[in-house]
């Protein structure tokens, strides 16, 4: 019986130790959350002063402003300064002194305009002509990449994807290598890929729709009139707004560049 009422009389102390040390740890972290609350409200009202400060410097500045440009304003308006006065608003900043365009560039650009004379239509013809020599000179890739492209469904690139890449390649060099019209500039377009390039199936066709974009007959006219007529340079060609053109046009055709033109970065100093 001593034994249970001395195991109950020590229950009962820690217990009573263990409240009383909860209840100073639950003081000492109001106390604490109270001093940074304090703490936080002084920074918070420092912001306020400081942005109160820089309000009223602001509001300074604009009355100053507002006080010098009502002045020229008068000064403008008064006899002897530029007329009599006239109703109305004046625009103040008018009467501040800016920085001006050239006085001379537009008798300098009219000059290079009489002297550039670039015949459009003859440069596109040039073009044209250029190009068949080279279709002539060279093995043309376009009808090759965009017979391959047609002649191959998306069901059947999808098959030869699940294959290795040399296989689903090997494949498809076998399948082009059948003696028909054109087989040798298709053989010639899957040897070269395997050869100097690492990607797949996939990127094989896509290198195909490349070839056959880069390497189309069709003309695109790159101008700087926004309303050029492309049929005024015959038929196969487009034309396409570049506002960087100043005089003249370039012309891409074959994955090529013919330039024609005056770029305003080269006037433009």
């Amino acid at each position: 019986m001593g034994v249970f009422i001395a195991v109950a009389a020590i229950l009962i102390l820690m217990n009573a130790m263990f409240f009383y040390l909860l209840k100073g740890a639950a003081k000492r972290l109001a106390g604490f959350s109270k001093q940074n609350m304090l703490h936080e409200a002084n920074i918070y009202d420092e912001l306020l002063e400081n942005k109160d400060l820089e309000l009223k410097a602001l509001i300074k500045k604009l009355e100053t402003e507002k006080a010098r440009l009502a002045e020229l304003e008068a000064a403008a308006s008064a006899p002897g300064a530029g007329g009599a006065s006239r109703p109305g608003s004046t625009n103040v900043f008018a009467l501040l002194r800016g920085r001006y365009m050239d006085k001379d560039f537009t008798e300098g650009y009219q000059a290079l305009r009489n002297g550039f004379g670039v015949d459009k239509a003859g440069a596109v013809e040039t073009v044209r002509r250029a190009e068949r020599r080279e279709a002539a000179r060279e093995i043309s890739g376009e009808n090759a990449a965009r017979a391959l492209l047609e002649s191959v469904p998306l069901e059947t690139r999808y098959r030869l994807a699940l294959l290795e890449r040399d296989e689903a390649l090997e494949v498809l060099l076998s399948a082009v290598t059948d003696g028909s019209a054109g087989s040798a500039a298709k053989r010639e377009l899957v040897e070269g890929y395997m050869k100097n390039e690492p990607g797949d199936v996939i990127d094989f066709f896509n290198y195909l729709e490349y070839r056959a974009f880069a390497d189309s007959p069709e003309l695109v006219v790159r101008t700087g009139n926004p309303e050029e007529d492309a049929r005024s340079y015959g038929q196969g060609v487009v034309t396409q707004y570049d506002p960087d053109v100043c005089e003249g046009i370039y012309v891409i055709a074959g994955g090529r560049m013919h330039d024609f033109s005056i770029k305003s970065r080269e006037i433009g100093g």
